[in-house]
């Protein structure tokens, strides 16, 4: 029997997949394909199998396979069809929750199993196999700045929150970034919890402006693969804060005391 053993494979929700193929809403598996007993596509002969898209895991998927005429169930073919039914989160109006962050990358877990006449009901660890599929869609959820303006001398801070891990890209006017081990002039790491702080320094006398470009996401696959994939996402969520502008206040000047 020829499985994914504890492999994870990973697709982000854009226009292409992490195998290179477009992504859709559903995805095509087969296992049991290899000789002498596999025989693609019909599985081993005198054998029947039983698929679940979510096994031990939080997210929801349904899957649709052919029935096997060796075995008594429906749905007990070597092949299945896994719709994934990710439903991704909406901008919310404040600093999002760990659910609403976790929610970007969406952990799926399929395993199958197969039966026949001299195992018709209990598997064993041999006649198991499973995959980790991970669904990743590159977002920000939402911006949220210390204040709406900021005094010449001082420095603005602008928290992001979105996918944990991901990269946003932006653009800075008017300021100069603090640059540290994960934020650069261009561009900052979002950590395992999704969040990430920017500091800017005002460096005149004009309102700053921060906007994001895109987020990318890059995972690398287990092997064969073991290829890394980049998916850059430029259509945000939180299409209304994509970009803040925040008012810059000069100190007082007094004019002179006039007799």
């Amino acid at each position: 029997m020829l499985g994914f053993k504890a492999q994870a494979q990973y697709y982000t929700d854009g226009s292409t997949q992490a195998d290179g193929t477009p992504l859709v809403a559903t995805k095509s598996l087969t296992v049991d394909t290899q000789g002498p007993n596999g025989a693609s596509p019909d599985g081993t002969a005198g054998s029947w199998y039983r698929w679940n898209p979510n096994a031990g895991t939080t997210t929801t998927a349904t899957f649709t396979a052919g029935n096997d005429p060796d075995g008594s169930g429906l749905n007990d073919s070597n092949q299945a069809t896994i719709t994934w039914n990710a439903v991704w989160p909406t901008a919310p109006s404040g600093v999002p929750t760990p659910a609403e962050i976790a929610a970007l990358i969406k952990d799926y877990k399929i395993t199958a199993e197969e039966f026949n006449s001299c195992q018709p009901s209990i598997s064993t660890e041999d006649s198991k196999t499973d995959i980790n599929v991970k669904l990743v869609k590159p977002d920000v959820l939402f911006i949220d700045a210390d204040s709406d303006d900021v005094c010449s001398t001082a420095k603005a801070n602008i928290t992001l929150y979105g996918t944990p891990g991901a990269i946003v890209n932006f653009e800075v006017t008017n300021g100069n970034v603090t640059v540290t081990s994960v934020v650069t002039n261009t561009s900052a790491t979002l950590d395992s919890d999704g969040k990430i702080d920017i500091e800017i320094t005002p460096n005149g006398t004009v309102d700053v402006v921060f906007v994001i470009n895109n987020v990318t996401y890059t995972a690398t696959q287990p092997a064969p693969l073991s290829t890394k994939v980049t998916f850059t996402n430029s259509t945000i969520t939180n299409a209304a804060g994509k970009t803040v502008t925040i008012k810059l206040s000069a100190g007082p000047v007094i004019s002179p005391i006039e007799f």
